[in-house]
């Protein structure tokens, strides 16, 4: 789950809720973008696996497609992937 805040002066603020990490960006293209980057070094996603794995606004229309492999809601995942 990611919560994301508006902040002053545009910037916003994204928080994955349930392992209490945050980043901030500048704007909303920047903001996917570092969001991402929160997940793969706080999951410490080898950069081979990190193009499969990519956060994705609600809003997105393919976000229920891709669903099932949001990482940070699937800790399990790693488990399983990262020792084969």
């Amino acid at each position: 789950k990611v919560k994301i805040k508006k902040l002053a002066k545009g910037k916003f603020f994204a928080e994955l809720i349930d392992y209490g990490v945050f980043t901030e960006a500048e704007n909303e293209n920047e903001l996917s973008l570092l969001i991402n980057d929160l997940i793969y070094e706080y999951f410490d996603v080898p950069k081979n696996l990190q193009k499969e794995f990519q956060y994705k606004a609600k809003e997105d229309k393919d976000y229920e497609k891709i669903r099932p492999f949001i990482i940070f809601s699937t800790p399990s995942f790693f488990k399983r992937y990262l020792n084969s």
